[in-house]
């Protein structure tokens, strides 16, 4: 079984460009499953998989506390597995086609307002003259980044010298399914990226820009830059990079940017996706109601 799951998440590498937290995370659903399938002395080659095999799965994967979302990213792992193998010739059905997770709304995305971003902005700055200098610079750059051009955290993880246009203010990221956008950055956000670049000695264009003395800056080290950032802007709740480009979105929309817009600079291939955004910036809608009703 492994054999085959190995041959499909190459084929994502290879035909989808998918990212190695995309493949991660298919790997780490399927495994499941085949653990799942192991323990119930069920199949044991992808074959034998039968819609009862998978049925058992969801509800084995309930009864021990996993989370609806997630069962429902392991069933579409599951589906996209099987019609990869029915693309190949590998199954004649897909067993997993009719099975789906728990129905559950699609949560809003947490933003911060503007007076927390200064607030969480201000720890970064503060602590500077503390601890490690070049890593609060670092971090800092990372938040004006985030918020600044609304960068995905593997996104601005990627980035090397040579994307940052200082000149016309522009930053070139490698996005989601490989997919090259180039997106604005802000004067703050090119003037921490500055500072911090002077105060490694001027690195060249090919070098990452976010590193540590190991190499270019990780997913882990990048949680750990924000678990201080919580404590230290002690705003009650979780600060994370996701939380800054849902800030960076809504704060647009709230000041009147075009939604197609917005999607642009995010990377968003379909407007549905950036349209959630519009649930959440309710003082947007009075400002365009009081705009442009004639009897607002």
């Amino acid at each position: 079984m492994r054999g085959r799951l190995e041959a499909f998440l190459k084929a994502m590498r290879a035909e989808r460009g998918a990212s190695e937290n995309t493949i991660t995370a298919y790997r780490s659903d399927l495994m499941e499953f085949i653990k799942y399938a192991a323990s119930e002395s069920g199949p044991r080659e992808w074959e034998g998989v039968t819609v009862a095999d998978v049925r058992g799965f969801a509800a084995e994967a309930l009864g021990r506390g996993l989370g609806g979302s997630s069962l429902v990213r392991h069933l579409s792992s599951l589906r996209s597995f099987f019609r990869h193998g029915c693309r190949m010739g590998w199954f004649k059905a897909n067993p997993a086609l009719g099975i789906r997770g728990p129905r559950k709304g699609r949560p809003l995305p947490r933003a911060l307002d503007e007076m927390e971003v200064l607030k969480v902005l201000r720890a970064a700055l503060e602590v500077g003259g503390k601890g490690s200098k070049l890593r609060w610079m670092r971090v800092k750059a990372m938040l004006e980044m985030l918020y600044g051009s609304g960068l995905r955290a593997a996104e601005a993880l990627g980035l090397d010298w040579g994307d940052v246009d200082f000149s016309a203010g522009f930053v070139k990221v490698l996005g989601k399914g490989s997919k090259e956008r180039v997106v604005p950055a802000g004067r703050e956000a090119l003037n921490a990226l500055k500072d911090y670049r002077e105060a490694m000695g001027g690195p060249k264009d090919g070098e990452p820009v976010f590193t540590t003395r190991f190499g270019r800056l990780s997913q882990r080290m990048l949680a750990k830059d924000f678990a201080a950032l919580t404590r230290l802007a002690q705003l009650g709740k979780d600060i994370t990079p996701h939380m800054l480009r849902h800030s960076f979105a809504t704060h647009l929309l709230e000041r009147g940017a075009d939604l197609r817009a917005v999607q642009e600079l995010l990377g968003h291939t379909r407007l549905t996706t950036t349209e959630i955004y519009t649930k959440i910036t309710p003082k947007r809608l009075l400002q365009v109601y009081a705009q442009a009703h004639p009897k607002a």
